[in-house]
């Protein structure tokens, strides 16, 4: 069964993130999934999943044309406290290149464009915790269900 075009865009990203994530040797988090939260050292590094859906678009006035579905995912760049901003920094950079404009996913047969590049936000602390959030902006166009 295909699932909803707002399914399917978090989908995409989360097979996406769970790529990066594999080959990055790390482990990551995900809405509303149980995870086990690495014990924190300086080293350890991990990555945590959120979406920022925005109002959908209709493009027409047709009842039936496209909307576009656009918004964010961000994906933190988490590091343990006490080794500085570049460490965190340095992944963000990865998941940016890993993420660059013009990447597709597709999921349930929905395309999913990366049309503007991503860009991080200021590290944040979050105890024991340090983050750089990493925003993903997304867009898809879909027919109404």
């Amino acid at each position: 069964m295909s699932d909803a075009v707002e399914v399917a865009i978090k989908k995409a990203f989360c097979s996406r993130v769970s790529a990066f994530a594999i080959t990055q040797g790390l482990a990551a988090s995900y809405p509303n999934v149980e995870f086990a939260t690495p014990a924190p050292s300086k080293t350890t590094q991990w990555l945590r999943v959120a979406f920022l859906p925005a109002s959908l678009y209709p493009i027409a006035l047709g009842f039936t044309d496209n909307n576009q579905y656009f918004g964010l995912c961000q994906i933190d760049a988490v590091q343990g406290q006490g080794i500085g901003e570049l460490a965190p920094s340095r992944l963000a950079s990865l998941i940016i290149a890993y993420f660059a404009r013009g990447t597709q996913m597709i999921s349930d047969g929905f395309t999913i464009d990366i049309l503007a590049p991503p860009f991080c936000g200021p590290m944040m602390k979050d105890d024991p915790w340090v983050f750089v959030p990493v925003r993903v902006p997304y867009n898809c166009f879909a027919t109404p269900a």
